[in-house]
């Protein structure tokens, strides 16, 4: 801008211009810098509004929950908070008056409603496994073999710990969805890739390690009582060594869904085993009310002919050490992060799961059409609107019917598009290295499914 137009008008005269000059030009000022701010931010935000994903903008300016929850300029790439506050009284309150619709009933074999759930897509929460990931980078430049699988079973107790307070199943994901995070060192990308059985195929990378994991879950489950939802096949190798490693989920159980305080029971153990013969083994002490024991675990690593090289134990909602016969000073090998401010009204979810829904105008430029922020269902029950988000959670389901019933008519068959199935491996799915290329040429597939939107459904693309 002209500083002389700064200048007070006595000032400006005694240079020569004229008060109505020197207005004119004020305002022809202010009116070229908003028009230039105007251009600036469409230029920033062209895509999708102007010539981006056509199916990710049907979503966010067609749909109804899009309108009434709009995505704001100012919202922050790292939130703090969910966007409202959710007792869990109220939640737990939704879900005795819907338990008492079925208790007596010979089949309990019914939709979920959203009150048993929190607001998050499945993709999202397995994504959290990895929150720890610099463990598994840590145990790639250590020398020690024992170590390295302590430090993997470490960052998987992590992801334990992270269910000690919540006990709520995230939202099953649509066929089809997928999910992306990514802060620049890691790169973790799933998909949903079977409905029945439902299964997630997840792949993640560093400049470490690379992991491929399968995640099934039991949607069959009953309404009261989500025991064994979940049964995982993860693997992990080390860039800096030959070794494959794989691990061995625990059994959780939530107790208390609908009565009483809410816990989480872990039936059985933590378990690493290395190619190399080592095996890392964690147990956790069953429930109780004494607080020297309450989030006990114990564990060791060993080998068929090392039956103690490491000692573990700690709290596993909290920490881990290990110590050996050579070092018997307890070492802090991981310690979970404190607890966001009034994690309670949040589904005591952690900055991880805080940030797994955010959507900013700038991801817009990148994400697919496909991915579980777009999803309608979630962004209104984050939002505290419950019944809303129960309304789409139906829709989307009845949508996803639709789909299929239209792919079983035109002939058509459901592939995944970044997972490989794998009939000889016992993974089933493996990652096709093709998602990331697609996002940084910003060249989606042109058979993407719409997923999310109100508009009618159109397959002639696929």
């Amino acid at each position: 801008s002209d500083k002389k137009l700064l200048l007070p008008i006595s000032d400006q005269k005694s240079r020569g211009t004229s008060p109505a000059n020197s207005r004119k030009s004020i305002f022809e000022s202010i009116t070229e810098s908003i028009i230039s701010k105007k251009d600036q931010y469409l230029n920033n935000h062209k895509d999708p509004f102007i010539s981006g994903n056509f199916l990710l903008r049907r979503v966010v300016s067609g749909t109804y929950v899009f309108k009434t929850f709009p995505i704001s300029p100012n919202a922050p790439s790292i939130r703090t908070q969910l966007p409202a506050m959710v007792p869990s009284e109220l939640v737990q309150s939704n879900i005795r008056n819907i338990a008492k619709k079925y208790i007596g009933r010979e089949s309990l074999k019914v939709t979920q409603t959203v009150a048993f759930s929190s607001p998050i897509s499945s993709l999202q929460f397995f994504s959290s496994f990895l929150k720890y990931y610099e463990l598994i980078d840590k145990a790639n430049q250590s020398e020690t073999p024992e170590m390295r699988v302590a430090l993997i079973l470490a960052n998987f107790l992590m992801a334990v710990s992270t269910f000690a307070e919540e006990t709520k199943k995230p939202m099953t994901p649509l066929l089809g969805e997928t999910y992306e995070w990514t802060d620049g060192k890691i790169k973790i990308f799933s998909e949903q890739v079977s409905e029945n059985p439902s299964i997630a195929a997840l792949h993640a990378e560093t400049e470490d390690f690379e992991l491929d994991s399968t995640f099934e879950m039991n949607e069959d489950s009953s309404i009261l009582s989500f025991k064994d939802w979940m049964k995982s096949k993860i693997e992990i190798r080390l860039k800096g060594y030959t070794e494959m490693y794989k691990v061995f989920f625990p059994k959780l159980v939530p107790k208390n869904v609908v009565f009483g305080k809410q816990y989480l029971w872990i039936k059985s153990s933590l378990n690493v085993e290395c190619s190399s013969g080592l095996i890392g083994k964690l147990e956790f002490l069953p429930p109780s009310n004494d607080l020297g024991t309450k989030f006990s675990c114990v564990g060791t690593v060993f080998d068929k002919n090392r039956p103690d090289l490491l000692h573990l134990s700690g709290k596993w909602n909290k920490n881990i050490y290990c110590s050996s016969q050579k070092i018997s000073q307890k070492t802090l090998l991981a310690e979970r992060e404190p607890e966001i401010p009034k994690w309670e009204y949040q589904f005591y979810f952690d900055s991880f799961l805080v940030n797994a829904n955010n959507l900013t105008l700038n991801m817009l430029n990148y994400l697919p059409s496909s991915d579980s922020r777009l999803r309608t269902d979630i962004r209104a029950y984050e939002n505290r609107q419950i019944e809303l988000a129960e309304s789409e959670k139906n829709r989307l389901e009845q949508r996803q019917k639709e789909i299929k019933r239209q792919m079983v008519l035109q002939q058509k068959e459901w592939i995944p598009k970044w997972f490989a199935n794998t009939t000889v491996d016992e993974m089933k799915y493996r990652y096709n290295y093709k998602y990331w290329k697609c996002r940084t040429d910003g060249q989606w597939p042109e058979d993407m499914l719409d997923l999310f939107s109100e508009d009618p459904i159109n397959l002639e693309s696929y």
